[in-house]
């Protein structure tokens, strides 16, 4: 009698994409960490931002994505975060599917907004800023 062999299809490996940590960026009013994930065209972002009370400026972080590297050719995509007292956290995309070659850059700004007198928030002042290029492949 012959011996019956199974063959059980294992799952693809989950690709392994590059990430880039900002080290805790710090002003005035709060911090921020972020790291970003370096997808084929696209970046992910996860972090937090933080704000060291409950007043009048609200701690922003804004990550901007860039077609050149060291922050060149202008920002594609951009998305920010704010909170005003606490700790708020963070995960989102930034879509980069229809630039060939993806981001080459990255730049997370942190800074601070303040509300008018009718209390709407106002301009986002940036304080500190970061810039990181996409790893070598």
């Amino acid at each position: 009698m012959g011996s019956v062999v199974s063959a059980t299809a294992l799952p693809a490996a989950a690709a392994s994409y590059p990430t880039t940590d900002f080290p805790q960026i710090t002003n005035s009013t709060g911090a921020t960490d972020v790291t970003v994930t370096w997808y084929n065209r696209s970046v992910g972002v996860t972090g937090a931002v933080s704000d060291n009370e409950d007043d009048y400026l609200t701690t922003v972080v804004c990550v901007y994505a860039y077609i050149g590297p060291n922050a060149t050719e202008g920002w594609h995509e951009k998305e920010c975060r704010g909170v005003n007292g606490g700790t708020k956290g963070f995960n989102f995309t930034l879509d980069g599917s229809d630039i060939v070659g993806g981001f080459q850059s990255v730049q997370v700004r942190l800074g601070h907004q303040a509300t008018d007198v009718n209390g709407d928030p106002g301009r986002i002042w940036d304080d500190e800023i970061r810039t990181r290029n996409r790893p070598a492949a």
